[in-house]
């Protein structure tokens, strides 16, 4: 998967296109592959609202998926 922060106006401020990946090969395809994701903001991060976008690709099924989240930086 990859993943991109956006500022409120939907300007991207990080974008990481291959955050994970996946390099087993088992006999039959996986259906669901577990992650997880820690963010680690600096001192000038702004204290403002952002938007997490998640970019899942199913290499198999030739398929993709997005995922959008709001969180706010708080200081």
């Amino acid at each position: 998967y990859g993943l991109s922060i956006l500022s409120a106006p939907g300007t991207v401020v990080y974008t990481q296109p291959k955050a994970a990946a996946d390099s087993g090969a088992p006999f039959y395809p996986q259906r669901m592959l577990m992650g997880a994701l820690t963010l680690n903001l600096t001192e000038g991060v702004l204290a403002a609202e952002y938007t997490l976008v998640v970019q899942v690709r199913d290499l198999v099924g030739q398929a993709q998926a997005e995922s959008r989240s709001t969180f706010r930086v708080e200081k």
